[in-house]
């Protein structure tokens, strides 16, 4: 007996490798910008909680 197959087992996604992905180097280089000291103080995105001291 054939076994049944379930309707989200059979959908296909559609992917193109014409869409940019971001390799380490730019990964680096954007959190190493965003960390650049500005006027004597450390200048960062916050992600998460934010702490303050």
């Amino acid at each position: 007996m054939p076994r049944e197959v379930s309707s989200c087992a059979c959908i296909a996604n559609i992917v193109s490798s014409a869409i940019d992905t971001a390799n380490a180097t730019d990964e680096f280089f954007s959190r190493f910008i965003d960390s650049l000291v500005n006027g004597g103080r450390m200048m960062r995105k916050a992600i998460g909680r934010i702490t303050y001291r």
